[in-house]
C-alpha cells in the first residue's frame, strides 16, 4: 500500500534535492549535452536527477511502477544520499489531513527529471521544472512540481526552489 502524504513528503523531497543538483550543474558549467533527437537534448544532469528519483523511490516502495522520461540510468558515482528520506518521511506529518492509501499495482509514478532541457542548455533557467507524477487507476491523482529558480522584480535570476503540489481528489 502506497499511504499518499508519505509519497507527498517523499516526492517533495526529492524534488528539492534535484533543484539542487540542478543549481550544482550550473555552477560547474558543462552540461555534457546529448541530443535524443532533433531539438530534444538530454544532459548529464536530467540522467542523474531520474536515477537518483527512481532509486529513492525503489527504496521505499520496491515494487512501484514508474515510468521516466529518460531510457538510461547514470552510471557514475552518485553524491546524494538517501539520508535524509527519513527526514521526508517525517515530513509527510505536514500532508496528513488528506492522505488516502492507495494500491501501490494500480499505482504508476510519472518522472521528468528535467522539464524544459532546451532551457536549461540555453541559460533560460527560469524555464525548468522538475516533475513528479502519480496516477492511480489510470488517472492523475497527485503531482509535485520543484520550480529552481525564478525571476524576481528587476529580472534578476534568483536561485530559490518552489515546491508545488496537487492533489486531484
Amino acid at each position: 500500500m502506497l499511504q499518499t502524504d508519505t509519497f507527498l513528503a517523499v516526492a517533495s523531497q526529492l524534488v528539492f534535492n534535484a533543484c539542487e543538483i540542478i543549481r550544482e550543474a550550473v555552477q560547474h558549467t558543462d552540461l555534457h549535452i546529448t541530443m535524443k533527437s532533433e531539438n530534444n537534448p538530454v544532459t548529464i544532469t536530467d540522467i542523474k536527477i531520474q536515477t537518483i528519483i527512481l532509486s529513492y523511490l525503489r527504496a521505499v516502495w520496491p515494487t512501484i511502477h514508474i515510468v521516466g522520461e529518460e531510457a538510461i540510468e547514470y552510471q557514475g558515482e552518485l553524491t546524494h544520499s538517501t539520508a535524509n528520506l527519513l527526514e521526508s518521511l517525517e515530513m509527510a506529518k505536514c500532508f496528513t489531513n488528506s492522505s488516502s492509501e492507495l494500491e501501490l499495482n494500480k499505482v504508476c509514478v510519472w518522472v521528468d527529471p528535467l522539464d524544459g532541457t532546451n532551457g536549461f542548455c540555453s541559460g533560460n533557467l527560469d524555464e525548468i521544472t522538475v516533475l513528479i507524477g502519480l496516477s492511480y487507476e489510470g488517472k492523475a491523482r497527485l503531482g509535485i512540481i520543484g520550480v529552481p529558480y525564478y525571476r524576481d522584480e528587476h529580472h534578476n535570476l534568483v536561485y530559490c526552489p518552489k515546491i508545488i503540489y496537487g492533489d486531484a481528489e
